[in-house]
């Protein structure tokens, strides 16, 4: 935002999140009831910026130290034979399922069987980099556990120790120490996910608010009529 504000000299830019879809009671998922398998979820283009090399070496040190999980990463992008190679070659995928794109409405139920998100983001070589993650607030809503990293999109949403466990980016290792820390206590994910939660509803987060905030910007600049057009 404040570098378009530079660009824009003179003009007022303002920032308005897409906003998730929150049910209507608090989930209580502490886990699911078969506990003997960790099950983590990853939702995202498979591009550099998703950091899910990353999130692979994590498995890999998790896999050698024994740990039982099953990972779904859901999603489709141009490493996708780079990472599903990776997993081949480090005997990984049959830890690993690669589901592809999905409907919103399976990913929707999908994060609730499911015991983590874990999207480590990142910046790119060449300097391209993401926001806020709306599959992050996804999980949020959901009431899914989150592991991400510390960038400054991310934590303007989360708070690391409090709503989810942040980490250095391309840090394999302290992505694996956290993802096993949630395996060992699952007391913790459940008291970070309702946190979270909590969180993005009185943060306005979720799409009501979100949707209100900017009829309420498209109406003092077009006007009322304009600007409920422009949100349907």
């Amino acid at each position: 935002q404040e570098r378009l504000q530079q660009q824009c000299e003179g003009l007022v830019v303002e920032r308005h999140l897409h906003g998730v879809v929150t049910s209507d009671t608090e989930t209580t998922k502490c886990s699911r009831e078969d506990k003997t398998i960790f099950k983590g979820l990853s939702v995202g283009r498979l591009v550099e910026t998703k950091g899910l090399k990353t999130l692979l070496l994590a498995l890999k040190q998790l896999r050698d130290e024994g740990v039982n999980f099953q990972w779904s990463v859901v999603g489709e992008g141009p490493q996708e034979a780079e990472l599903k190679g990776y997993c081949l070659r480090q005997g990984l995928d049959d830890k690993v399922v690669f589901r592809g794109a999905l409907e919103y409405e399976k990913v929707m139920r999908m994060y609730a069987d499911h015991d983590a998100f874990v999207l480590p983001i990142q910046s790119a070589e060449d300097g391209d980099s993401d926001g806020l993650p709306n599959v992050i607030l996804e999980a949020m809503a959901q009431g899914c556990t989150v592991v991400s990293t510390n960038c400054a999109a991310v934590s303007e949403a989360l708070t690391d120790g409090h709503t989810a466990l942040l980490v250095k980016a391309r840090d394999d290792y302290s992505l694996a120490k956290a993802i096993s820390r949630l395996i060992s206590d699952p007391a913790k994910r459940l008291v970070l996910s309702q946190a979270a939660r909590k969180s993005l509803i009185d943060n306005k987060l979720d799409r009501k608010h979100c949707h209100e905030k900017l009829l309420t910007s498209l109406n003092a600049v077009f006007g009322d009529a304009s600007a409920r057009k422009y949100c349907t």
